[in-house]
């Protein structure tokens, strides 16, 4: 697969990631009911997908499986932080201080992946993390309990930036499907015994965006993601995937009418400007005879 293939595999996966927000308006379940119920749909439709074509194989693996437990590990910590993050500041800070995570994957890349940290990795990351600040300025709130949202954001932006290496290590060594199907029965078992402490009921409507969210989400984008993970250096990844925040702007003006402001555009075209730099970096490297990609 060619690197500009892998970049645009990434930017995809994450304009389905943003219809999470969507979603998660329109289902309207706590968040451990939400997790909990898309998880066992994607595990079922998984499981069935595997019965009926006869390939239980893909998720059978002898080794590497302290890789795997800890990939789950980091990913339910980092929903955790991430969700909690919401319960005590606003949206504009969650946003920015969960997309530090590029910033912590080009840090951890060198270390876990032995790759070389590149010069143009820290000016794409610079107009990158800028173009997100001026998104989410006119939003940001730094007194009271905002502090401790603002700390739970920078922590899950940390563990999204491992997330990011592991997920790149995962998928040299097991298949996407099997990556995928442990995640869904790993979230099923743990959120499982915390559902009565809820209060939710369940409607067709609800069933079906259920349902709908775990097929296009759990498993469409994430399948979609790692595919493209396969071609792109861990320390990029991060980068390219912060046009997420620029298609959730795009869902919240068709949606719900949310306007931005020109501080929101500026942001986003600084946010594009740092992946056209990537792109510019890796397609004049590929022009190069002496250059190789992982």
């Amino acid at each position: 697969m060619s690197y500009v293939r892998g970049i645009l595999l990434v930017v995809f996966s994450m304009f389905v990631f943003s219809l999470v927000g969507p979603l998660v308006r329109w289902i309207e379940l706590p968040s451990p009911a939400l997790l909990f119920f898309t998880s066992l749909a994607g595990g079922l439709v998984l499981s069935l997908f595997l019965l009926f074509t006869k390939r239980f194989s893909l998720v059978k693996a002898k080794k590497h499986w302290k890789l795997m437990g800890a990939s789950l590990v980091v990913l339910f910590v980092l929903l955790l932080l991430y969700y909690q993050a919401y319960h005590y500041t606003t949206l504009a800070n969650v946003i920015l201080t969960h997309y530090t995570a590029p910033i912590f994957a080009a840090l951890l890349a060198p270390l876990l992946l032995k790759e070389r940290l590149e010069k143009i990795t820290f000016i794409a990351l610079a107009f990158s993390f800028l173009g997100l600040v001026l998104i989410t300025f006119p939003n940001l709130n730094f007194k009271g309990t905002h502090l401790l949202g603002i700390t739970l954001g920078v922590l899950s932006g940390f563990f999204y930036g491992l997330m990011i290496v592991i997920t790149k290590l995962l998928v040299e060594r097991f298949s996407l499907t099997a990556i995928i199907f442990y995640q869904m029965v790993s979230f099923t078992i743990v959120l499982g015994p915390a559902l009565p402490f809820f209060e939710f009921t369940l409607t067709p409507q609800r069933i079906g965006l259920l349902i709908a969210y775990a097929v296009l989400i759990h498993i469409a984008a994430s399948y979609i993601y790692m595919e493209g993970l396969k071609a792109i250096k861990g320390q990029h990844i991060g980068i390219i995937a912060c046009i997420e925040p620029l298609f959730v702007s795009l869902w919240g003006i068709l949606f719900f009418a949310e306007i931005p402001s020109l501080l929101t555009v500026a942001g986003g075209m600084l946010i594009l400007f740092s992946g056209y730099l990537i792109l510019r970096f890796v397609s004049r490297e590929a022009a190069t005879p002496a250059s190789h990609h992982q």
